[in-house]
């Protein structure tokens, strides 16, 4: 999925536009219960409007955490990797009075399993590593941090911290979720491949325009002499549709040019197309209309 969302301009340009439209020009504070399940007491949430603590609040906001981000920041690596991945990871930490937050990469994390017995001797929680990918680590090396609402027991330092994991929730997928683009996956690398054989059509033309062969007593060095010459000289941009000319004082010596023909006029054009829209219809999103744009 990683190789795909960086290769895919459809895909990536996609989740960028979500991640902006979900972020929008930031929060909204609000006394109330916004978020309720019920309408009717959302709509009753009313805004604050006393300048002192808005910027008490906003001074909390603009720096949750040692790395010194805000909390849209924050929130736009958390919502990017949830469309790309169906997961995200959140963490949060708490000393005292002070509260933190980082966004965890979810290459970085892995969901613990659960028992089935009912009596886990630990609560769920998310082993954090930084060598999952390379499979070279150890229960030593993992940070297990517990799932909210539960809280891990204070460090030597006295911070505890807690996960929350975001997931895409997919039929048959206990432990993780699935982007809802999942069944646009082989046609985001369509794209990316369609495009990559295109460029290397243009690149070496695939189908080589010709067979151009010298005849003639030369030695090993000379024939090598002979291709490094012809290559450089029509090889390349600029250099096609180039005119081959030969003086020769001996018949023998002629080259002899067998030329190919390549019929089509763009490899997978009608591909690409039909890949960019499975693309779209994946992530419930819609193509721009291109005859509209200035």
């Amino acid at each position: 999925i990683s190789a795909v969302y960086n290769a895919s301009p459809t895909t990536r340009s996609i989740i960028r536009q979500k991640t902006t439209l979900v972020i929008g020009d930031g929060l909204l504070l609000m006394k109330g219960r916004p978020n309720s399940l019920f309408p009717a007491l959302a709509k009753a949430a009313e805004s604050v409007e006393d300048p002192a603590l808005i910027e008490n609040i906003d001074e909390k906001l603009s720096n949750v955490n040692g790395d010194g981000e805000t909390l849209i920041e924050v929130a736009e690596k958390v919502m990017q990797e949830f469309l790309t991945y169906g997961n995200a990871y959140v963490s949060f930490a708490r000393k005292g009075g002070e509260m933190f937050c980082h966004h965890i990469p979810f290459v970085k994390g892995r969901v613990s399993e659960r028992k089935g017995n009912g009596q886990e001797e630990e609560p769920p929680h998310i082993g954090i590593n930084n060598d999952w990918k390379t499979r070279e680590w150890t229960a030593a090396n993992v940070i297990k941090i517990p799932i909210y609402p539960e809280w891990s027991k204070p460090d030597k330092d006295g911070i505890q911290r807690t996960i929350i994991h975001l997931l895409d929730h997919a039929p048959g997928f206990e432990y993780y979720g699935l982007p809802e683009w999942i069944a646009a996956l082989m046609h985001a690398e369509n794209e990316y491949l369609s495009a990559k054989h295109n460029n290397s059509k243009f690149q070496n033309e695939m189908v080589p325009s010709g067979v151009l062969q010298f005849f003639g007593a030369t030695s090993k060095d000379e024939a090598k002499q002979i291709v490094r010459d012809a290559k450089a000289k029509y090889t390349g941009v600029g250099k096609n549709g180039g005119l081959f000319i030969q003086v020769l004082r001996d018949e023998k010596l002629q080259a002899k040019f067998t030329q190919m023909e390549d019929k089509s006029e763009g490899a997978y054009l009608e591909l690409s197309k039909v890949a960019a829209q499975a693309i779209v219809s994946a992530h419930r999103w819609t193509m721009r209309d291109r005859k509209s744009v200035v």
